[in-house]
């Protein structure tokens, strides 16, 4: 806890000005005294300036027309509405009673009307119902008749979009026609053509064959005959073919792919034809089976016996029931004997 003191400390820090320690104060005593004093400016000394309340006190009397104009009130919706219909309030009528007045006006109206309705005085001439009724039908006669034409429109209009889209199609398929039919022509111009070359290439063997047999009966003598130019030019027609079926047969063999069948594995054992075949079948049909196994041959020669583990284990499954059995038996045997001690206890008492 703060310790009180009943004579209180002295907290002053400050110097005074009096202290002859306090540089300041001294120092200030040779300083100018007009200097921090707030005296006016030497050119207002002899004219007194206007304050800013004389100022607006003196504008104050300037005004204008647009100053002085009055701010215009919000008129009063109902009156407002009232003026249009034709109603207007009284000079020292409030806005309730001049609502209420009116109210009172238009049940007077009204209570007027069912009375003249009551005597059959009320109403309109039946002829002029009849005209404004025929006026009203006519109007819906000429919008229903309008609403029939642009059905119609339409319906004309969707007609001759069909025929117009089957008119195309049967264009397209004519020249669908045409294209097959060329196809066709330019088919069996080839067909002609190549049969036309085949038969000329008979004949040129054959021209060939008569050529070689006369160089052969010549001996030394060279054939004198010559290929005329339409033989020349189908040997370099068949030429061409022959090399560009060449060149196709190897593209083809460039960008060939192996194909998989579906389930074929790729360590597969090996598939054997003709003498191999009849050697390696028998063998394969043999493989997984123990026979095959040097293993299981060598154990054969050696006459190894056979494990016996799996039937220890069960012997010692079938001995460890046993004794859990046993176990038991005995604890039954005990909580039977506990309750017939305390049976004969309870007894007894």
């Amino acid at each position: 806890m703060a310790q009180h003191r009943r004579i209180p400390k002295k907290n002053r820090k400050k110097l005074k000005s009096v202290d002859p320690f306090n540089n300041k104060a001294n120092a200030a005593r040779f300083k100018d005294k007009n200097k921090n004093s707030n005296q006016a400016p030497v050119s207002l000394k002899d004219e007194q300036p206007l304050t800013k309340a004389a100022k607006n006190l003196m504008g104050s009397g300037i005004t204008t027309k647009e100053e002085v104009k009055k701010k215009k009130k919000q008129k009063n919706a109902v009156l407002a509405q009232a003026e249009e219909l034709g109603m207007k309030k009284g000079k020292f009528e409030t806005v309730n009673r001049f609502v209420k007045r009116i109210e009172g006006t238009l049940h007077s109206r009204i209570n007027e009307q069912i009375a003249i309705a009551k005597h059959g005085l009320a109403g309109r001439k039946q002829e002029e119902i009849d005209a404004d009724y025929k006026i009203i039908e006519d109007a819906e006669k000429r919008k229903k008749e309008q609403e029939k034409r642009e059905i119609e429109n339409k319906i004309k209009e969707a007609r001759k979009k069909r025929e117009q889209e089957a008119r195309r199609l049967e264009e397209v398929e004519k020249l669908k026609e045409q294209k097959k039919a060329e196809k066709r022509k330019m088919k069996e111009a080839l067909e002609k053509e190549e049969e036309e070359e085949s038969f000329d290439e008979d004949e040129v063997s054959e021209k060939r064959a008569k050529i070689e047999k006369s160089t052969e009966k010549g001996g030394s003598e060279k054939a004198t005959t010559k290929l005329s130019k339409k033989d020349r030019r189908k040997e370099t027609l068949k030429a061409r073919k022959s090399d560009e079926q060449k060149r196709r047969a190897g593209e083809a063999l460039i960008n060939s792919r192996e194909i998989i069948e579906f389930g074929e594995r790729n360590d597969a054992p090996p598939t054997f034809g003709g003498a191999l075949k009849k050697k390696f079948e028998p063998l394969m049909a043999k493989a997984g089976q123990k026979t095959t196994l040097l293993l299981h041959s060598m154990l054969q020669k050696g006459g190894g016996q056979k494990t016996e583990y799996l039937n220890n284990s069960t012997k010692i499954q079938e001995e460890r029931q046993k004794v859990i059995d046993a176990y038991r038996d005995m604890k039954k045997q005990k909580r039977i004997a506990a309750a017939f001690a305390a049976a004969a206890s309870s007894s007894s008492s």
